[in-house]
Parts: C-alpha cells; sequence; structure tokens
C-alpha cells in the first residue's frame, strides 16, 4: 500500500477464496486458524516445532487483513486456544463425515492427506486444484492416507 503494508498474501487469498466460492459453490465453509498462543503439544515437548523457520513479518501483519476478508466473505474463523489448525481441520472432517457430509479440505500441507478417506479429499489449491482422493493420495505419496503419518518422518519431512 502506499504506507508500506504488503499486500500480496491478501491479494493472493481473497482471489483463490473468490475462485473456490464460484467453482465450488460450497453448502458450508470455514476457515480454520493457528491458536494464538502455545499448544498442547508445545507444552508436552519443548522442542516441538524447533526446526521451524519463522513466520516472515511482512506475511503476519496480513493475517489480520485475511481474515477481515474472512468477515467480510461471511465465512466463519475458528480456532481453539491450545490447538492448531490441523487438529481443528481434523475434527471438523470427522464430525462432517459423523454427520453424513462429504468433506473438502483445501490445503497445501501434506499433512492433511492423512485425513483423506471415501468421504473425505483434499483440494491443493497450489497444485491447479488438484484432488486427492485415496486413489490419488496413494499414488503421490506411495502410500495410503492412513499410512501418511508414518511416512513423511521416514522420509525426513521436518514436520
Amino acid at each position: 500500500t502506499s504506507r508500506g503494508t504488503s499486500t500480496e498474501a491478501v491479494y493472493i487469498f481473497h482471489n483463490m477464496l473468490k475462485r473456490l466460492l464460484q467453482q465450488y459453490k460450497p453448502e458450508y465453509i470455514a476457515a480454520v486458524f493457528e491458536s494464538m498462543g502455545p499448544t498442547f503439544r508445545d507444552q508436552e515437548f519443548a522442542e516441538y516445532k524447533a526446526n521451524r523457520t519463522e513466520t516472515p513479518p511482512d506475511l503476519l501483519e496480513q493475517i489480520p487483513l485475511c481474515r477481515r476478508c474472512l468477515e467480510a466473505l461471511k465465512i466463519p474463523v475458528l480456532m481453539a486456544d491450545g490447538y492448531e489448525a490441523d487438529d481443528l481441520i481434523g475434527t471438523l472432517a470427522k464430525r462432517g463425515v459423523g454427520a453424513g457430509a462429504d468433506v473438502v479440505i483445501v490445503s497445501s500441507d501434506k499433512d492433511m492427506l492423512q485425513l483423506v478417506n471415501e468421504r473425505v479429499v483434499m483440494l491443493n489449491p497450489m497444485k491447479d486444484d488438484t484432488i486427492y482422493d485415496v486413489a490419488k493420495t496413494t499414488e503421490f505419496m506411495g502410500v495410503p492416507p492412513g499410512q501418511v503419518a508414518d511416512l513423511l518422518p521416514i522420509k525426513g519431512e521436518s514436520v
């Protein structure tokens, strides 16, 4: 902006949301954010995410703007103190399936592939909206979704 505020992430986020809403027309939608404070994992294991790089400051300052964008689009924002976004996404996916819904997780995070099953798929907007069902996840990862959490550490993923 003219005041020096970075807006690239907000612009990309808004355009992605707008495209997803128009193309897929979801019946239900929510955005999930990390909790602000430490999680239960941080409290149990001090070195949890110790190798993770710091989030760039210009990206951090854009998160409130992304949340304002969601508010303007009337998309609820969910977070829970002590829990990561991944925890909430997993819980929502399980509850959605339990309520009889088909669930689409929109993410580029390979960790989310462990949640894929017959009723849960992952749409990766960073890879031309590739949809990962059980077969695509198995093809991409080399293991079925239920083994993704075992495979990633073996492969040396820092997560």
